[in-house]
């Protein structure tokens, strides 16, 4: 996984991006937690939108770019 074109970082499948972002010091924004504040979205795969809370890391390798 890449966080903003350049920190890369491993992530288990089905760890939460929230946990992983954490754990590689990635400053995403938080409030609610449970996905209806819409503070922690970011770009995911440079396409898609998504809440950092509510999303699981897939499979594939994937590039997150925060806000």
């Amino acid at each position: 996984m890449q966080f903003n074109g350049g920190k890369k970082v491993q992530a288990t499948p089905g760890t939460s991006l929230e946990q992983v972002a954490r754990g590689a010091r990635v400053n995403i924004p938080f409030n609610c937690k449970n996905g209806k504040c819409g503070t922690c979205e970011v770009l995911l795969d440079g396409s898609r939108v998504v809440k950092t809370c509510q999303t699981k890391v897939g499979k594939k390798d994937m590039s997150v770019d925060t806000k």
